[in-house]
């Protein structure tokens, strides 16, 4: 076990992480591959990790997989027998990708209770390679565009040699949070450079949730380092320098935000809502006109796909209602709807049903009930960077999740959360 399992396997496979997604992006767009590396690679990780909770010989554990595996039976099952045209194994990669995180969670729950945190230097070689990835693209023009494809990316959003602009924003913003933590402890150049290009890499990549997770971990810290040092850690004032080139780098993004993709997105989702909306119905008033904006401005028009499977939930068979609609045999208005609701949390309880929401937040609850057990034993935790800078980073992961989903049940995402919430609970004793 010690072989295969410590921290020197895993540091390999978190410095391949974007290696692995630079060349499932590449595969999927010039190749259109419908099995890509990421996941098979990705497939044998969550091997790897049911491997090591088998023989951990917990008996919490093997009853919280057994509560998995019945949850799944009986969905798959139910479905089955009550929809007409239904896949099993579509259904079956739907709960792989629903289970990925819970798996990854509690893998990393238990390795670290026992092992270090992985060293926060891998985090700056990942940065490192994403960082060149992009710039390296740009040079050479071939960078793919966040939307559609476009002669110039600028109008829309450069994502690298990576596939979903949603999907990699998340990464992004766990990046930046280890690299904001190397840069104030270390406040070297290579430190400079990775965090300089990941902040570029998010300013660039033209969605709405990579510059709130840039701004607001940017001006979150910034307000809590000068709060707790001028009342509460003097000694933390030893930072300034630091501060002062973290503020001078988001002032000059913020400067230069009108140049920026997310810009030119928001703008034309703005006047486009507006004028369709307008032309839909030219007696539409300003309430209703404000609520389609915030739609579409802020959830890109997934409260459509929300409103359309709140029907069909409302309407379906009890079953459906505990166990979930599924993405499959679906109608509204007599036609088919294979849509989700592309929000994570209301993808829960919709697709997956009230059990299937449950299930899945049993181990988050668990753990953060021991982590707010600890916090209040401890109040003191909130002066200390690191957990600050991680708790927010946490934060904006879940609040990405909410707004535009591609996070919990995505498995290049979930990897980073799971890994967050233990290194977080690992700094204030939790593990």
């Amino acid at each position: 076990m010690k072989k295969i399992y410590n921290n020197r396997v895993l540091t390999t496979y978190f410095i391949l992480q974007p290696l692995i997604d630079i060349i499932t992006g590449l595969m999927k767009y010039y190749f259109d591959i419908s099995i890509s590396l990421a996941m098979i690679v990705r497939f044998m990780f969550i091997i790897y990790c049911g491997i090591y909770l088998l023989q951990s010989k917990n008996k919490k554990v093997y009853i919280f997989l057994a509560i998995w595996f019945v949850y799944s039976v009986i969905s798959i099952t139910g479905n089955f027998i009550i929809k007409d045209n239904f896949s099993i194994m579509h259904q079956a990669y739907n709960l792989f990708r629903m289970i990925y995180f819970q798996i990854v969670l509690l893998f990393f729950y238990l390795y670290m209770k026992k092992h270090k945190s992985i060293n926060s230097e891998v985090f700056t070689k990942m940065g490192f390679i994403v960082g060149i990835s992009l710039i390296i693209s740009l040079i050479t023009n071939t960078s793919f565009c966040s939307y559609d494809d476009f002669d110039n990316c600028l109008s829309k959003g450069y994502l690298g040699y990576f596939f979903s602009a949603n999907e990699y924003g998340s990464i992004l913003i766990a990046l930046l949070g280890y690299q904001f933590i190397e840069f104030i402890k270390k406040r070297k150049i290579i430190n400079l450079i990775v965090l300089s290009m990941l902040v570029l890499f998010l300013s660039l990549l033209g969605t709405k949730t990579s510059i709130i997770g840039l701004f607001g971990l940017f001006f979150i810290y910034i307000i809590y380092y000068l709060i707790t040092a001028i009342f509460f850690s003097p000694e933390k004032r030893e930072y300034k320098g630091a501060i002062t080139v973290l503020f001078l780098i988001i002032l000059l993004v913020g400067v230069n935000i009108k140049r920026l993709p997310v810009y030119n997105n928001l703008y034309d989702i703005y006047f486009g809502t507006v004028e369709s909306k307008i032309k839909e119905n030219p007696n539409i008033t300003e309430e209703e006109l404000k609520k389609e904006l915030n739609n579409y401005l802020v959830y890109n028009g997934r409260n459509d796909f929300v409103a359309v499977n709140k029907i069909i939930y409302k309407n379906a068979p009890l079953f459906n209602k505990l166990f979930g609609i599924t993405d499959q045999d679906n109608y509204y208005e007599n036609q088919p709807i294979t849509h989700i609701n592309e929000r994570d949390f209301h993808d829960l309880y919709m697709i997956y049903g009230i059990i299937g929401l449950i299930v899945e937040l049993l181990l988050p609850i668990y753990i953060a009930a021991k982590m707010i057990k600890k916090i209040i034993k401890n109040i003191k935790i909130f002066l200390d960077d690191e957990i600050i800078i991680l708790g927010t980073v946490l934060v904006l992961l879940l609040l990405v999740s909410y707004m535009a989903g591609h996070s919990l049940m995505h498995p290049a995402v979930a990897f980073y959360i799971a890994y967050v919430i233990n290194d977080l609970f690992k700094r204030i004793r939790v593990l």
